[in-house]
């Protein structure tokens, strides 16, 4: 276990997140979750997204979930900000990672 003052695992996106991706960053994304903990991720490089990859998303925070931690994002683009603001997953974004 982590000590408390350890930084947390950061996670980045850059890119798109669209359907043609979503699959190599599912495995990518999946080999950066520690066994157990928050994880950060950072959005802030996300140029494009679409359906799959809010899916991605949601998935992610569900596995750092079932690892018995909670997904934080540190970064968001506009266009990620958007994206989740349109689908009312907002709720994913602290006020502070707005761009």
């Amino acid at each position: 276990m982590p000590a408390p003052d350890a930084p947390l695992p950061t996670l980045m996106l850059d890119g798109p997140l669209t359907a043609a991706e979503a699959r190599d960053a599912w495995h990518r994304l999946l080999k950066g979750l520690p066994a157990k903990g928050d994880v950060h991720l950072d959005g802030s490089g996300l140029t494009a997204i679409d359906g799959a990859g809010l899916q991605l998303l949601l998935a992610v925070e569900g596995a750092v979930a079932g690892r018995a931690g909670r997904l934080r994002f540190v970064g968001a683009s506009e266009t990620l900000c958007r994206a989740l603001d349109l689908v009312g997953l907002d709720r994913m974004l602290a006020r502070e990672v707005r761009p």
